[in-house]
């Protein structure tokens, strides 16, 4: 979980921050206009700002997530995963098996950024 962590940390960090500071243009100064307390900014500019980025960061999150759990635990000694079944079928000479584990593995990163294409879409229905 950490390889995991580390991984999607900076994406997901970096993506979150541009979509709070990068603002249209004087929309923040609108909103100061309007003698907009800070936690209105943020909630109403700021925060709706963000969301398409973070989903940006989710699409390149999702798949690493799931490329770095299968690499960590493919060299892990005492976690037994997928990364682990496919070395120990691969040591074994059982290569149907390994591709089974991989294509597995596929797969669940498949519908896992498919459900986030589904979620983004329902969420961010009314953005251009």
């Amino acid at each position: 979980m950490l390889v995991v962590m580390i991984v999607c940390t900076a994406c997901m960090s970096i993506n979150a921050y541009r979509g709070l500071v990068e603002l249209k243009p004087f929309s923040e100064d609108l909103m100061k206009s309007y003698a907009a307390s800070p936690l209105t900014v943020f909630l109403k500019l700021r925060l709706p700002n963000s969301i398409p980025y973070v989903f940006t960061a989710l699409r390149i999150s999702v798949p690493a997530s799931v490329i770095g759990a299968l690499v960590s635990e493919y060299f892990a000694e005492k976690v037994i995963g997928i990364g682990r079944q496919i070395r120990e079928n691969i040591l074994q000479a059982q290569f149907a098996t390994a591709w089974a584990y991989i294509v597995v593995a596929c797969l669940l990163g498949i519908i896992m950024y498919v459900i986030l294409i589904f979620i983004e879409s329902i969420l961010l229905k009314g953005r251009e």
